[in-house]
């Protein structure tokens, strides 16, 4: 696949227009197709807009998805990271106490009604 085509698949993917694209960074819609059609060379304002929308440049520029870094986390991703972490240092969830809790019985219940 080209730079060109893969410039419009990762906005696809995003889920984004080119009008989008154009009014986030400033370059024209019409750039924009012409530089997804290979007509127009792709630009550094262009890689630059498309990451800030979180954009991987990386598969951009040479068709090779990179894996992901804490750094691309929200913090609430990166703090359940860090508590899971702390969780499995501690022996994982049974450690804790909490295993049974997270298994689903197929016993039936034995609920006393004639209280």
């Amino acid at each position: 696949m080209e730079l060109c085509a893969r410039l419009k698949h990762e906005r696809e993917r995003l889920q984004l227009t080119q009008m989008l694209l154009a009014k986030a960074s400033g370059i024209r819609q019409e750039h924009w197709s012409r530089m997804e059609t290979g007509n127009l060379p792709v630009n550094l304002k262009a890689l630059t807009a498309i990451a800030e929308l979180g954009g991987d440049v990386h598969y951009i520029l040479t068709d090779q998805r990179r894996l992901p870094s804490i750094g691309d986390l929200r913090p609430d991703e990166r703090g359940l990271l860090k508590l899971l972490h702390a969780v499995q240092e501690l022996g994982g969830l049974d450690a804790l106490g909490q295993g049974e809790a997270c298994r689903i019985s197929t016993r039936p219940s034995t609920v006393n009604r004639n209280v």
